[in-house]
């Protein structure tokens, strides 16, 4: 896997990034930024929520006890 990563990062998006202009470039990390932001409050607030569940109600795949 990590080699498919490293072979990804030099030889496609590296490249790929000269097509775009600087201003493409900082809306797309701005865009991925609130995506990655959102994202991770997804995840804290459905634990959140499961824990707050009565033990026998808890989603299958819990790994809180």
């Amino acid at each position: 896997m990590r080699e498919h990563r490293e072979k990804e990062d030099r030889h496609f998006f590296g490249p790929c990034l000269q097509y775009f202009t600087e201003a493409e470039k900082v809306d797309m990390l701005r865009a991925f930024d609130e995506f990655d932001r959102a994202l991770i409050h997804e995840k804290y607030r459905a634990i959140v929520e499961d824990l707050e569940q009565p033990n026998n109600q808890r989603r299958a795949g819990s790994t809180r006890r």
